[in-house]
């Protein structure tokens, strides 16, 4: 009885990894082909010469800060310079109880303003508004302490224009990743909603004046797992996803949503482990759910760089975070498992998440 019983969890395992390596190949493949058309896009488009004249849809880059003390100014000079035409940058201070607000104001001249304030998005209370006087286009809110997800609302609701990058303090953009990814946008606005980057760890490379000079490998084993990691998370999954229609997650860390959209859903749940990842769920349903004709894309050459964790401490617990907002989002949405009004998303993308990632 005992071995019928080892047999069959056997046999039930090796089904379970088969199943999962087929999966992982499929994508794979759908992904390799989904590059190569985006290579010959790049390669015979016209659209780059169209975004570096000011006819380009203009973005404003939203950056939550709390405690940022120390990187904060370099950041916002570091994102004033990408080479994109029209652009505005809105920092949200958390509540910080650092410095993070006096370096601002030291730094690019704030003055406080008083702006009309649409409350799209409910969040925690504003405090003031600042201006700056300098060479940069900023805005920076100050407001009592509510967490990423809800400084992001707050910059959102400030923003002038029409379409949105959410991202953090601690990246590096390339110089190009706005061009990259707004030319998605440019080539069918009516229907694109979101477009998401390729985010790569910068472990053991060269920063100067808050540019990535030069590319390195890191010598801890930690960090070099983790390149690995993130070129299959995005190099051989998410350009499938993204062709489909079915493109599951928008990095927090680098993320172009319409504003409308965003009001649309309500903006980023607060208080969620996984907010990136409920908000393009979201966004899937609200659109599916209304009969509005969209496409959410992913662009692998719009790339910024970030800092992953090189102690296993620090990475079980960005792990453990990242796995609960997995595991929270799958819970609120076990109806889009193979629902065929959900197209892709419900019959391919979203099963894989189930069973091979919950």
């Amino acid at each position: 009885m005992i071995i019928q019983i080892i047999t069959v969890v056997g046999y039930a395992t090796l089904l379970y990894f088969v199943l999962m390596q087929l999966y992982l190949l499929y994508l794979a493949v759908r992904s390799a082909l989904a590059l190569k058309k985006t290579r010959n896009f790049q390669k015979y488009g016209r659209v780059t010469e169209m975004l570096s004249s000011k006819m380009s849809p203009p973005v404003s880059i939203v950056i939550p800060a709390y405690n940022e003390e120390a990187g904060i100014v370099a950041a916002i000079r570091s994102m004033s310079i990408v080479s994109y035409p029209r652009l505005e940058i809105v920092v949200v201070n958390d509540g910080s109880t650092d410095r993070t607000l006096d370096e601002m104001k030291e730094a690019f001249k704030l003055d406080k303003v008083k702006l009309p304030y649409r409350e799209d998005i409910e969040t925690a209370q504003l405090r003031e508004v600042y201006r700056g006087r300098g060479a940069v286009d900023i805005t920076v809110i100050d407001k009592q302490n509510g967490g990423r997800a809800d400084a992001l609302n707050a910059g959102i609701n400030v923003a002038r224009y029409p379409y949105v990058l959410c991202t953090d303090a601690d990246v590096i953009l390339d110089a190009d990743c706005l061009v990259q990814a707004m030319q998605r946008f440019v080539e069918d606005r009516t229907r694109t909603i979101g477009v998401g980057g390729n985010v790569r760890p910068m472990n053991g490379s060269s920063v100067e004046l808050g540019h990535l000079v030069q590319t390195n490998v890191p010598s801890g084993m930690v960090a070099r797992m983790q390149i690995i990691e993130y070129l299959r998370s995005f190099l051989t999954s998410r350009p499938a996803w993204s062709a489909m229609n079915a493109l599951p997650l928008v990095s927090g860390a680098f993320g172009i949503w319409s504003r409308q959209a965003l009001r649309n859903v309500g903006g980023y749940q607060r208080s969620h482990l996984g907010e990136d990842l409920d908000l393009t769920m979201r966004m899937h349903r609200f659109h599916r759910d209304n009969d509005i004709p969209y496409r959410i894309v992913y662009e692998p050459s719009s790339v910024i760089w970030t800092e992953v964790p090189s102690e296993l401490k620090v990475l079980r617990t960005q792990r453990i975070r990242w796995h609960r907002g997995l595991m929270q989002t799958i819970n609120d949405n076990m109806d889009v498992l193979f629902r065929p009004r959900f197209g892709k998303l419900g019959m391919i993308t979203w099963p894989g998440f189930y069973f091979f990632e919950y």
